[in-house]
Order: structure tokens, then sequence, then C-alpha cells
């Protein structure tokens, strides 16, 4: 499918770019299936992902930082949950990536929590690296910014941000007490 994507600068959040005119095959961020994107986003952030509480953070901050109305939002049906918004569709994407033994999941248990660390496989990497080439200029840019301000925030400063931000999604967060003590909020 060929797209002509216009000239634009979006200005929101963590990020500022501008998509240039072109006219080769390409996707956009919101063309992704859910596979697709963990794929992206556990290569961009490195080969591993921290746990699946950053994982869904991601993704939902890649479905909402975006353009609103975005497909990316329809796609991943964010909701209020325990720790925050969530999306069965990307916890369906994990567990069908992982099966296809393209994401290697390790459980690493804590005196307080259970931690699921996402790995990519080999086959993992070379996918996401062709699906990363496939997708427009304006999409590398905005999920590479996502991604690079999700690790400079880090775990708590990623909670703070989407729970001030995003605040009907915390509604049901059997953390967010904590998360607002943490900054006097």
């Amino acid at each position: 499918m060929k797209k002509k994507i216009k000239e634009e600068t979006y200005t929101d959040g963590w990020y500022r770019m501008m998509a240039k005119t072109t006219t080769r095959e390409q996707q956009t961020i919101g063309d992704l299936s859910p596979e697709e994107l963990a794929l992206c986003l556990i290569y961009r952030f490195g080969g591993v992902v921290p746990g699946a509480l950053y994982m869904q953070k991601l993704g939902f901050l890649i479905a909402y930082e975006g353009k609103p109305g975005d497909k990316l939002q329809i796609k991943l049906e964010y909701h209020p949950y325990n720790l925050g918004p969530y999306s069965i569709k990307l916890v369906e994407a994990l567990d069908k990536i992982s099966r296809q033994r393209k994401v290697y999941i390790k459980e690493q248990v804590t005196d307080k929590y259970n931690k699921e660390i996402y790995f990519l496989t080999n086959e993992g990497r070379c996918d996401a690296q062709r699906i990363m080439d496939s997708l427009d200029s304006h999409s590398k840019e905005y999920l590479n910014n996502i991604c690079d301000g999700a690790k400079q925030l880090g775990y708590n400063g990623i909670l703070r941000y989407i729970y001030t931000r995003y605040p009907k999604f915390a509604t049901k967060s059997k953390i967010k007490k904590d998360v607002y003590a943490s900054f006097n909020y």
C-alpha cells in the first residue's frame, strides 16, 4: 500500500517531529497489529523490557500520546485496572509472540512481586527490524521518542506521568495512593 504523508508538525508530550512527504510503501504506527507493536517496543527498548507493567505503560503511551482518535487507541482498547491503564489485547499479543518464540518471557520473583521480563529472540529481533524498516519516518521517530522518554523517566516516573496526565485510567489502581504520595500529589 502506498501512502503519501503530508508534511505536518506535531507537538505533544515528549515528542516533536516532522513527517516528510514520501511515496514509497510505508506503514504508520496506527497500522501495526498489537503483536507488531509489542515486537517494536521491545526492540526499541534494547531487546529487553523490564516487566509487564512497564510494557503496558509503553503501549499506553504509544496509543494515547499520539493524535486523538488514532487507530492504535481502538486496537489496544485500554481501560482502568489494578495497576493503571491495561490492555488485554497487548497481553494476548505478548502471549502469542511468546508462543511463536519471538519473545522469551522470564519470570523474576522478588520479595514483593513477581515480574515478567521480556526478551527478544533472534527471530523476534529480525521481525522487529523488518517492521521498523517499514514504518514511515514520523512513526519511527514517535516510537523512538516515547521509548527514550520512558527510559529517562524510569519505572516510577512513567507511573507518575500517566497517573497525572490520564487520571481516568488510574481510578481502579491499587497503587495510585503510593504513586501520588511519591510526589505529594
